[in-house]
C-alpha cells in the first residue's frame, strides 16, 4: 500500500493529474471545434435561438475557459 504523504508519491500523483488535465484539455478543444458548425447556426441566425440554449451556451464557454485556466495554472512555474 503506497504511502499518500510521501513526497515522491505525491510528486507522482501531481505529474498524473496534470497529465489528465491535458488530455482533457485536448479532448475538450477537438469536441469543441467539431461541434462548432452547430453553434455557428444559431448565431448567425440560420436556426432560432431558444432560451434553454442560453445554458448549453454558458456551460460550453465556462468549461473551455475553466480547462484553459487550470492549464494555464498547472505550467506557471513560479
Amino acid at each position: 500500500m503506497p504511502d499518500w504523504n510521501s513526497p515522491d508519491e505525491i510528486a507522482k500523483n501531481g505529474v498524473a493529474f496534470s497529465r489528465f488535465m491535458h488530455t482533457l484539455l485536448g479532448l475538450y478543444i477537438w469536441e469543441w471545434v467539431v461541434s462548432l458548425p452547430f453553434d455557428w447556426q444559431y448565431l448567425s441566425g440560420k436556426k432560432t435561438f431558444r432560451w434553454p440554449l442560453a445554458f448549453y451556451f454558458l456551460n460550453r464557454y465556462c468549461l473551455l475557459f475553466a480547462l484553459i485556466g487550470i492549464a494555464i495554472a498547472l505550467n506557471v512555474t513560479e
